[in-house]
């Protein structure tokens, strides 16, 4: 939903809700006023007749409100898709639901699971696509991002990878009101489903910390500060982990990392990574079962990215530490941290997955992928369908200088 429809839809309801407010008061005070009459002087018909009068216009006019409010809302239920933020708190606080229609939720909820397999709305999350690449948020074409690289540091590259997915894509939205439990992930303005840049870097470098766990033990000091190098410092529990694995090494570790951290033992990585955005919506039902009767009770609706829906994952290397060193040496380091994030990311993507349970196999895309392109700086933009590319192409996206 475009976010002037939104306004626009959120102010309607605020005036309607405005409205009932101020008949609650004066039915309040009418309520008051008849109950006092009848207790202090409860011989005076006429004027409790008239009060009882008052206060049922009152009661009537507010059921005539609560009906209109109910009507626009019903109207206005296909543009609603996930933003039910700003309905539910009319419905919690003015009570629609408990003291004037109790099937409207019902109703509701129908409508929004109806919208999931529609094509009216995977067209509208297309059109929130193409609004999100007008505003800069996806990468347009090969020949910008080409030209940008221009500005950036000798050997930084840019990754890009259009996949899709073979197994659902689950996350969890931090929607305060929604109408399921599990929402997925989506765009604040455009309520696009999406995986942000910050989850990209913790599961790529999850995958890298496996890869290290993993590999030969003679080669893990290297590429624990291959690590800090590329993703930036590490957290407690980070440090703690590889420190387990390494104690014997600990020493040497520390004093190396001194030499590219600030005296907090801070420092920011080369990787940055860009937000996905997908394309299509759906719903995956988990029944649990009794283990008396067995047989499912209550189903829980989680909303996920179905299998075959398409994304794109954008990477930047920049190696903005190696200011002023030979330039053979650039070449060699990014090298070895391309070769490194060709084999994390192939892991990543086709056997961990990047997707909340991931370990019962969701968020596993499917290889070959859609279009794969990497472009280093100096280098014609290089294609690819495989992971495996990646390592195949590597003397000829950083060729041996002069």
């Amino acid at each position: 939903m475009p976010y002037d429809l939104y306004s626009y839809i959120y102010d309607q309801f605020s005036s309607q809700k405005q409205t009932i407010n101020e008949i609650e008061i004066k039915l309040s005070k009418k309520k008051k006023e008849l109950k006092e009459l009848e207790k202090n002087d409860p011989k005076n018909f006429t004027e409790i007749k008239k009060l009882k009068k008052e206060k049922d216009a009152l009661d009537k006019n507010i059921k005539s409100c609560y009906d209109n409010l109910i009507t626009t809302l019903k109207q206005q239920a296909d543009q609603f898709y996930g933003q039910w933020k700003f309905i539910l708190p009319l419905i919690l606080e003015d009570k629609i639901l408990k003291d004037k229609n109790s099937t409207f939720a019902k109703e509701m909820q129908e409508k929004h699971l109806k919208a999931f397999n529609s094509k009216k709305d995977r067209y509208s999350i297309k059109i929130n696509l193409d609004e999100l690449e007008k505003n800069d948020f996806i990468p347009k074409s090969d020949e910008t991002v080409t030209k940008t690289l221009q500005a950036l540091h000798e050997f930084s590259f840019f990754l890009h990878i259009e996949f899709r997915l073979a197994t659902p894509f689950l996350s969890q939205d931090d929607e305060p009101f929604y109408l399921l439990d599990n929402p997925i992930k989506k765009d604040k303005v455009f309520k696009v489903p999406m995986v942000s840049g910050s989850t990209w870097k913790g599961n790529l470098r999850w995958a890298a910390g496996r890869a290290i766990e993993l590999g030969p033990k003679d080669k893990m000091l290297d590429s624990r500060i291959q690590l800090v190098k590329l993703f930036g410092h590490e957290n407690d529990a980070q440090k703690k982990y590889f420190d387990l694995l390494m104690p014997d090494k600990l020493e040497e570790f520390n004093r190396t990392i001194k030499g590219f951290t600030n005296r907090d033992g801070l420092r920011k990585g080369r990787l940055h990574f860009y937000p996905t955005f997908f394309d299509e919506m759906s719903l995956e039902v988990i029944n649990p079962h009794d283990r008396k009767t067995k047989a499912g009770t209550v189903p829980i609706f989680i909303e996920s990215v179905p299998s075959g829906a398409s994304g794109i994952f954008s990477l930047l290397y920049v190696p903005f530490d190696m200011m002023g060193s030979p330039t053979h040496q650039i070449r060699e380091e990014a090298k070895e941290d391309f070769l490194f994030l060709s084999t994390v990311l192939k892991d990543l993507m086709l056997t961990y997955g990047f997707s909340a349970k991931k370990s019962s196999g969701f968020g596993i895309i499917r290889e070959p992928i859609s279009e794969g392109v990497v472009i280093v700086k100096g280098s014609e933009p290089k294609g690819f369908s495989m992971f495996d590319d990646l390592k195949r192409d590597i003397d000829i996206l950083f060729p041996e200088g002069d």
